[in-house]
Order: structure tokens, then C-alpha cells, then sequence
């Protein structure tokens, strides 16, 4: 929506960036602790951690316009959340260990799938990045986005804690200390970057892959 949006976690806020002129355009209140944000074609969604919810606020006018309970309010609620096929809304949540489905044409969790991971999605396929997977090692798994049954599951080959995942040009990027980088056609394993123990947020953009080193002042940006 010709904007950067931005979560303000200890100010319940989601912020509207001008990414020329580097400004704030406005500070819209959402629910408590937000963390993740998607958009989607004329909606921002907001994954509110404790409150067990996800807002969704109109672009247009910079207001919310529904709030979609998940469960109970409480800590390690909704975290991560990406738009995927159909123009639904993906949400991780871990404290119930699964990733929900909201249908934006009824503002209501419709599918639910039993791993509580990060999700990631290109518009088109639907992944979950998980530290216990099917054999109870740290897996990618590509889900049917209608049934939420798996279609491929990858072993990492590391050990837990997968710190982030996205989908883009053409390939799936997990880190866990490192990169790495999986072909979703065959779900093979088609690259590895050592990241220096380095884990963090990864996305796709610019025709590049960007990861957040943790605990470090800086940026990663992957050709």
C-alpha cells in the first residue's frame, strides 16, 4: 500500500512508514505486544502476541476493522504471520504449538495445522519451519494450504532451533545458525551458507536474501 509497516512491541503499535521520506505517517493502536505483520490486497494484518489475536487494520483509512481472537490471551501467542495462497492469512502460533488459516472474507480461523513453527509463504506454496518435525528432527514442511496435510518434509540436518524462514526466488531459505537454502520442486537441499553461529528473521527482496545476524549490529545480504 505504497508504505513500510512497522510493529511498535512495548507500545501496542502498528506504525506507517513514508519510505522516502523516512517518516512516520501514522501510529495506529492495535492489540497487545504485536510482533509480526503481512499485507495483503487492501489489509494489514498484526499478530498480537498476548493477546491471542490478530488485528486487521483498512490502509485506506488507517483504523482497525476486525480483531480475530486464536485462544486465551497469554505469552508466546501469535508471532509470525504471512499471506499465502487465496488471499489467506498464515499465523504462527507457538504457545498452542500449530499455525492457523484466517479466511479474510469472514475474519475467522478456519484450517488449523499441528506444527507450531515459522511460516513462510510465496503466495503460492505454504511452509512451516519447525525444531521437531515428523522424525522429531528439525524439518521444513510444505503443507496443502486447503487440508494442511504434508506434502514434503526436509530434515535440516541441524540441530534444533530454527530462528526463520521465507519462500522466494525459487527456493526455500531456513536459518538455524547458518542458511540453508532448499529446492521445493524435489525438496532437496541445494546450498548451505555458513552464517558464523549467526540465527535470526530471514526474508526475500531485491532479488536478494536478508538475514537479521542476532545479537550482532548488522544485516546479512545474500546474493
Amino acid at each position: 500500500a505504497g508504505s513500510v509497516w512497522q510493529t511498535d512491541y512495548q507500545n501496542d503499535l502498528l506504525l506507517r512508514i513514508d519510505p522516502v521520506a523516512g517518516k512516520t505517517l501514522a501510529s495506529i493502536p492495535v492489540g497487545s505486544q504485536p510482533l509480526g505483520v503481512a499485507v495483503t490486497a487492501g489489509s494489514v494484518w498484526v499478530a498480537d502476541e498476548h493477546d491471542e489475536a490478530v488485528t486487521r487494520v483498512d490502509p485506506k483509512t488507517n483504523r482497525v476493522v476486525a480483531t480475530i481472537k486464536i485462544g486465551e490471551p497469554g505469552p508466546a501467542g501469535p508471532q509470525i504471520v504471512t499471506a499465502g495462497p487465496g488471499g489467506g492469512v498464515w499465523v504462527g502460533v507457538p504457545n498452542l504449538g500449530e499455525v492457523v488459516r484466517i479466511d479474510p472474507a469472514t475474519n475467522k480461523v478456519g484450517l488449523v495445522v499441528p506444527w507450531g513453527g515459522y511460516v513462510a509463504s510465496d503466495g503460492v506454496e505454504v511452509w512451516i519451519a519447525v525444531d521437531a518435525g515428523i522424525d522429531g528432527k528439525a524439518q521444513a514442511i510444505r503443507i496443502d494450504p486447503d487440508s494442511g496435510k504434508v506434502i514434503t518434509a526436509v530434515d535440516l540436518d541441524q540441530d534444533p532451533g530454527v530462528c526463520g524462514m521465507a519462500v522466494g526466488l525459487g527456493s526455500v531459505w531456513v536459518t538455524t545458525g547458518g542458511l540453508t537454502r532448499i529446492d521445493p520442486a524435489t525438496g532437496r537441499i541445494v546450498g548451505r551458507l555458513d552464517l558464523g553461529g549467526d540465527c535470526g528473521n530471514v526474508t526475500v527482496a531485491g532479488g536478494a536474501v536478508w538475514v537479521a545476524a542476532e545479537g550482532q549490529m548488522y544485516v546479512v545480504r545474500i546474493s
